[in-house]
């Protein structure tokens, strides 16, 4: 039962569970091997779920992370104080410890609760003791601060999504409101260009992002992002040159919300049409080119609503929510 073979088995394990979720909470570079299959395989099962669940969706995905760690710091330090029969020894009558007793010890070193029941036996593994306590440490405070860095971008997704949805109900609601107030709708478009801008960086930073979902459609992130999107097709291929924003507005626009749903757009359905209601536009006054119709039925034009398509039903949804 006790060998150091097993023993170094078992620092394996906490050096693996280390980088990994040294990789995933402060690298900045996305999931580590172990984190990443593990929060993609709950958040998609939670996206899933009931409405209660789905919402929670990042976060079910985020403790099941968290939990992973735990379990594999545990199985690695228990393993890790099996390499020598006296390793761990009870305090008072100085017996080894039994297998359960070692997974106790592996538990409140980890924890740092330090209860003294057992205590380690030799300078090896009072070194490895103090190195435990050290892990167990810093795995909870970089959890903790990449708890608050998820939470806070969880908020800003929502608020994106609120403020889209206020705007209007569908992006022809939307470019509309420039028949109104253009300036109004172009500083409004330019704060959201932000704000995307902003969550496309934390997407990179924190893949856990990916599983945001409001079921209550009309402020969800998903359609938020869609919505924005087609407004620029929408400004680009049906209001005429002289009456729609200008490029320096469009353009960023329509950039930062294609970068959010690449990733998200393997499941494009060839062959399916993407209409749109435009009449919105018609009763707004706005000029629109001629040949509008045709514009919106191109190649072009096509290929960017399948993958806003796609990326709508990676988020249990399709194109009809934002229209």
């Amino acid at each position: 039962m006790f060998d150091p073979i097993i023993s170094l088995v078992g620092l394996t394990i906490v050096a693996v569970t280390m980088v990994d979720a040294t990789i995933t909470t402060i690298s900045l570079s996305g999931a580590g091997p172990i984190s990443g299959p593990v929060g993609h395989v709950v958040g998609r099962l939670a996206m899933h779920g009931s409405s209660r669940v789905s919402k929670n969706a990042s976060i079910l995905a985020l403790l099941a992370m968290f939990f992973t760690w735990a379990l594999l710091l545990l199985i690695g330090w228990t393993l890790a104080f099996c390499g020598s029969e006296s390793a761990v020894v009870s305090s008072t009558g100085g017996q080894p410890a039994n297998l359960i007793s070692r997974v106790y010890y592996a538990g409140f070193t980890i924890t740092t609760l330090g209860t003294g029941d057992y205590v380690s036996q030799g300078g090896l593994w009072q070194c490895l003791t103090i190195i435990a306590a050290t892990t167990g440490f810093f795995q909870v405070t970089i959890s903790a601060t990449y708890v608050f860095n998820v939470l806070t971008a969880l908020n800003e997704r929502r608020t994106l999504g609120f403020a889209v949805g206020m705007l209007g109900d569908s992006p022809s609601e939307i470019v509309a409101l420039h028949a109104e107030d253009t300036s109004s709708l172009q500083d409004e478009l330019q704060r959201m260009t932000s704000a995307m801008q902003a969550a496309a960086i934390k997407a990179d930073s924190y893949p856990i992002l990916a599983y945001t979902h409001v079921p209550n459609e009309k402020y969800s992130f998903s359609k938020a992002i869609a919505t924005l999107a087609e407004v620029a097709v929408l400004m680009r291929e049906v209001v005429e040159k002289e009456s729609r924003l200008p490029e320096s507005v469009l353009r960023p626009l329509f950039q930062s919300a294609m970068q959010l749903i690449s990733g998200h757009t393997k499941e494009v359905l060839a062959g399916k049409k993407h209409d749109c209601d435009i009449r919105p536009l018609e009763k707004s006054g706005i000029t629109l080119q001629a040949d509008w119709d045709q514009r919106l039925q191109s190649n072009s034009v096509e290929s960017i609503r399948r993958q806003l398509d796609a990326w709508l039903r990676w988020h249990n949804t399709d194109w009809g929510a934002i229209y």
